[in-house]
């Protein structure tokens, strides 16, 4: 795929990999501002994130850059915002139906697959540390210190990983015996189990409802329904009662707390 000049000089502004550490160019959050853009200019095509995809930027650029700049707040969120964007189900991006017509379709089955390429990625530990430390120190900001910019950051990170979850499996790549962890599962069991934990230990559902936030509480409720339905087999971290036991004790009944959360 053929990829648009002022694209490619964008994505080539944003760093490149030295040894075990990421770069940034010196244009790198303007950069990342101008993939933005672009996003918001593509055809019914998908040309944009499709070329982006084929480019492999989440993996070889943004990851990079959310594990080896979590100080430098600015680039960070912005690579938020952007990897929330790339990492839309290919179904919404497509006007919410697969196209029957054969080249969009193709082009549907293109995007998915970049997709699902993009998933491999986050099986790595880093990464999900640092969302998840990044929320965690968030969420210990007392409300009257929260901000709208820390709430919006806060639905950013839970829509981003209610996202890589929501990805489905490829099974012509994924050619696996069923006692095979998945890719789904290795990005939930990575060695420190930081997706696990952030239900566990950090995001509950009581941080919401203090502040009336029906929107995340429900954002909460379908990645643990993610986390539980894809899980395929037994895998590091233990079966599937194992991993979610955690996050419901000291909840609150689910269907309770949205109830209260989003009123009659």
């Amino acid at each position: 795929m053929t990829m648009h000049v002022e694209l490619q000089a964008a994505c080539s502004a944003l760093g490149y990999q030295e040894g075990k550490q990421y770069v940034k160019e010196p244009d790198c959050l303007e950069s990342v501002k101008d993939l933005i853009r672009f996003l918001k200019r593509e055809d019914d095509t998908c040309d944009i994130r499709r070329q982006l995809g084929h480019a492999q930027i989440v993996q070889n650029d943004l990851i990079p850059i959310l594990v080896h700049y979590t100080g430098d707040n600015t680039l960070w969120e912005t690579v938020i915002r952007l990897l929330v964007n790339l990492t839309q189900p290919a179904f919404l991006c497509f006007k919410s139906h697969i196209p029957e017509e054969k080249t969009l379709r193709n082009n549907y089955l293109d995007l998915e697959s970049h997709l699902q390429t993009m998933k491999e990625a986050f099986i790595n530990e880093d990464v999900f540390a640092a969302i998840t430390g990044k929320l965690g120190d968030l969420l210990k900001l007392d409300w009257e210190h929260r901000h709208e910019e820390h709430r919006l950051l806060i639905e950013r990170l839970l829509i981003l990983i209610r996202n890589v979850l929501h990805i489905p499996p490829n099974p012509d790549t994924e050619q696996r015996t069923d006692d095979d962890a998945s890719v789904h599962d290795q990005v939930l069991c990575s060695p420190e189990h930081h997706v696990l934990m952030l239900f566990s230990d950090g995001v509950k559902l009581s941080d919401y409802h203090s502040g009336g936030r029906g929107f995340n509480a429900r954002l909460e409720l379908s990645i643990f329904t993610l986390m539980a339905t894809r899980q395929k087999t037994n895998c590091e971290c233990g079966n599937g009662s194992e991993l979610f036991n955690g996050f419901w004790e000291g909840h609150v009944d689910a269907r309770h707390a949205v109830a209260s959360v989003s009123g009659p």
